[in-house]
């Protein structure tokens, strides 16, 4: 049986700051954006969250566990003892290198919606598309600027300054016959 599934501590102000970008035809998310303001802290909180989810790696014996349970759940092809046992050793060590939510997702989910024991590429496949999401996340929070660098904030000085050249502005203005 697969570990119980770790729990991401992204702060929950960066996930109502993100926007999933999704494609209806082929199920799946196809970006993410920032498009609400979070704090520094909350970025770095967010971005470790992710790096170590996405470091996190299951061991080789429980992904064969999987494997053998999705063999007895499903149709595969006759092929002998010695064959399924080599199978499912290659698979759970190439696996063993992908992201453990990725992969315990993938594996446990896998029963449910496929009838026929799965290929390597169609394991892989899987993976890449439940990876997805957290990659492009990622992604554009370490592309992210805050609002102060995007827009370059202006320092007390700039603003006094800004404030005399306005008034100055305001003076020199004619006076309206509207009042």
């Amino acid at each position: 049986m697969l570990p119980a599934k770790s729990e991401m501590k992204v702060p929950a102000r960066v996930v109502k700051a993100l926007k999933l970008e999704f494609n209806a035809a082929c199920d799946r998310v196809t970006g993410v954006k920032v498009i609400g303001e979070i704090s520094a802290e909350e970025r770095s909180a967010a971005i470790q969250a992710l790096q170590a989810r996405e470091a996190e790696r299951l061991p080789v014996d429980t992904i064969k566990d999987a494997l053998g349970r999705i063999k007895l759940m499903t149709t595969g092809k006759n092929i002998t003892q010695a064959d399924l046992v080599a199978q499912i050793n290659t698979f759970a060590q190439a696996l063993s290198e992908q992201p453990a939510y990725a992969v315990q997702s993938v594996l446990w989910d896998w029963p449910k919606a496929n009838q026929w024991f799965p290929t390597y590429a169609q394991l892989t496949t899987a993976i890449d598309d439940a990876c997805s999401k957290y990659r492009q996340t990622l992604k554009a929070l370490e592309s992210h600027e805050p609002a102060a660098k995007r827009y370059g904030h202006a320092t007390k000085a700039e603003r006094l300054q800004m404030a005399r050249r306005i008034g100055e502005l305001i003076k020199t203005m004619p006076e309206s016959k509207y009042g």
